[in-house]
């Protein structure tokens, strides 16, 4: 099963490898919003998508890049964010969830996304 891992946090990154490994998923890395809209075209059977709620300098936030996702993609997307001021913009854009990255606690909230959704599978 491929998740797509948007971040462009290396620290981010490492957490969701290592723990979609243990899962059992093949990862996908994009780091910038051109990385990711090449990787679902190239990769049509995305089962899940993560990712950063700020991707950059050049973006404020991932909500367009969302809606540009929305437009083709119908599975899953779980935002990751460090900004509360943006959660509610990245589930208007189309994310099914968004979890604050609370210091100390980690991704815990995707986290437990992504083992459910193995689960199911």
């Amino acid at each position: 099963m491929k998740i797509l891992v948007i971040d462009d946090d290396e620290y981010s990154q490492k957490f969701f490898i290592d723990f979609i490994g243990i899962l059992g998923g093949e990862i996908l890395n994009a780091y910038t919003s051109e990385e990711a809209e090449r990787m679902l075209f190239l990769n049509p059977d995305v089962a899940a998508i993560v990712m950063d709620g700020h991707l950059g300098e050049k973006e404020q936030n991932t909500a367009s890049l969302i809606t540009r996702i929305r437009e083709s993609y119908k599975g899953p997307i779980w935002g990751n964010t460090g900004d509360r001021g943006v959660i509610a913009l990245l589930k208007e854009a189309g994310c099914d969830e968004v979890f604050f990255k609370t210091p100390g606690k980690g991704e815990k909230g995707i986290r437990d996304q992504l083992d459910s959704f193995f689960t199911r599978k």
